[in-house]
C-alpha cells in the first residue's frame, strides 16, 4: 500500500496566494442619483475609509465644473477638490487625503451649497503598522508546513518500497 500525495491542495494554496494579486475593486457605491435627468454613482474606495488617502471615482454624465466638496466633522467650511478630466465613458477620479477620524460630509456639485450627490463618510483611524504586515510575516508558515508533509510523505513512500 502505497501512500500518494493529492495534487489538490498544493493547487488551491497556490490559487489562494495568487487570488489576492487579482485587485480589480473600482469602489463601493456612496451615493447614487439622477441629478439633472443622468444617472450618477458616487464610487469610494477602499471601502472602509481611514485616515489618509481615499479615492472616489464618479461615473455619470455629469457637467463640466463640477467639483468634490469634502466638510470635515465639526467645520462649517467645505474644501473643494477638483475632478480629474472625464475619460470617453464619464469617468472621473479624484484621490482626497482626510486627516482625521469622524465623520465627513462629501458632496458632489458645482458648488457646496448646491450639491447634485450627497453621502456621509465614517473615517476611522489609521491600522497599527504591524496588522499591515502581520499577514506576510505569517505567508511562510503554510508553506513550511505543506514541505514538511510533502517531505514526510516522500520518506515514508521511500522507506515503504525498500522494505
Amino acid at each position: 500500500m502505497t501512500r500518494r500525495i493529492d495534487r489538490w491542495p498544493i493547487a488551491s494554496l497556490a490559487l489562494a496566494l495568487v487570488a489576492g494579486a487579482g485587485f480589480a475593486d473600482g469602489g463601493v457605491p456612496v451615493a447614487s442619483g439622477t441629478p439633472s435627468g443622468h444617472a450618477s454613482t458616487l464610487l469610494m474606495r477602499p471601502a472602509e475609509a481611514r485616515v489618509g488617502a481615499v479615492e472616489f471615482t464618479l461615473l455619470g454624465d455629469l457637467p463640466e465644473g463640477v467639483a468634490l466638496c469634502v466638510q470635515a466633522p465639526g467645520e462649517t467650511v467645505a474644501a473643494v477638490v477638483p475632478w480629474s478630466p472625464a475619460s470617453a465613458r464619464g469617468v472621473r477620479v479624484v484621490a482626497v487625503s482626510f486627516d482625521e477620524p469622524g465623520e465627513w460630509l462629501v458632496r458632489v456639485g458645482p458648488s457646496p451649497e448646491a450639491p447634485m450627490l450627497e453621502a456621509r463618510i465614517a473615517v476611522a483611524s489609521t491600522l497599527p503598522v504591524w496588522s499591515e504586515r502581520l499577514p506576510w510575516l505569517l505567508a511562510w508558515v503554510p508553506l513550511v508546513l505543506l514541505a514538511a508533509l510533502r517531505n514526510g510523505a516522500i520518506s515514508y513512500t521511500a522507506r515503504r518500497t525498500r522494505a
